[in-house]
């Protein structure tokens, strides 16, 4: 997806940022300042070449940071509102006595999408089922859980990293308890988790999309695939269409992770 902006948003960062503020913008968003348009120019004809710019490549992922900035200054703004920062919960586990997951690699590939500009990212590893009041802290708007599981239980830790088994209806319910102390549904639950289908509907009372796998997941091919989505967030905003174009992709560039599109399951609210 081209990275020039769009008719609407040129003309609201003309009205938004005139030449005299529009450099601070541009600094903050990081981008480069020798190709910054003089501001000699009308404020129009200064975002158009900003535009042209960021078509070209000057800063990828320009648009996404852009909009963000904007978003920050002007809220109620709707043409800034797809640079909205997206706030990512990761909350990974991995027993001791269990096969290792690498919910920290998972967590390097979210912040690495995030350097893009377009999410905000919180983590809690070695998760005991209490930390799951984060949630309520960073008001996440996708919890990525990474965790062990058999299709009944989720795999937490305790305080010495010993197995805590809980079933995955206690885990649901313990969310949806701060869903409604804060009285918001969550845009997104990204299960990554062996026989994750088995147990995703559960989560559909405390999240609009649900993403999950069947089978066993193969902790490579997780990684793969949350490196893939959360670049791909960048242009395809909702979680449902971004997972399934991850998890083709993923299938695709590795053999080995052949099947995860196959056993990719998205659950959504609204059916």
């Amino acid at each position: 997806m081209t990275d020039r902006l769009s008719e609407n948003e040129l003309a609201a960062f003309a009205a938004a940022y005139p030449t005299m503020r529009a450099d601070k913008l541009l600094w903050h968003a990081g981008f480069p300042d020798a190709l910054i348009p003089s501001t000699t120019l009308n404020s129009g004809d200064f975002w158009a070449e900003v535009s042209r710019a960021l078509a070209n490549g000057a800063l990828p992922g320009g648009r996404r940071r852009l909009l963000a900035r904007a978003h920050r200054d002007f809220p109620a703004n709707g043409a800034f509102s797809a640079g909205r920062l997206r706030r990512v919960l990761l909350v990974g586990a991995s027993p001791d006595e269990d096969d290792p997951l690498r919910a920290d690699r998972e967590l390097r590939e979210i912040r690495a999408a995030a350097r893009l500009g377009h999410l905000e990212v919180s983590a809690v590893l070695a998760a005991e089922l209490a930390d799951l009041r984060a949630v309520l802290r960073e008001r996440p708007d996708l919890l990525h859980l990474s965790t062990h599981g058999d299709g009944t239980h989720l795999y937490f830790e305790t305080r010495i990293g010993d197995g805590q088994r809980v079933e995955a209806s206690e885990v649901a319910g313990a969310l949806a308890r701060y869903r409604d102390t804060d009285q918001v549904k969550m845009a997104g639950l990204i299960l990554q988790s062996c026989e994750g289908a088995a147990v995703a509907a559960r989560f559909l009372d405390v999240a609009e999309v649900v993403i999950a796998h069947r089978g066993p997941l193969d902790d490579a091919c997780a990684v793969l695939f949350t490196r893939r989505l959360y670049e791909e967030l960048l242009d395809t905003p909702e979680l449902a269409p971004a997972a399934r174009q991850a998890a083709e992709d993923v299938a695709r560039a590795d053999p080995e992770c052949a099947g995860m599109l196959a056993d990719l399951i998205v659950l959504s609210g609204s059916g």
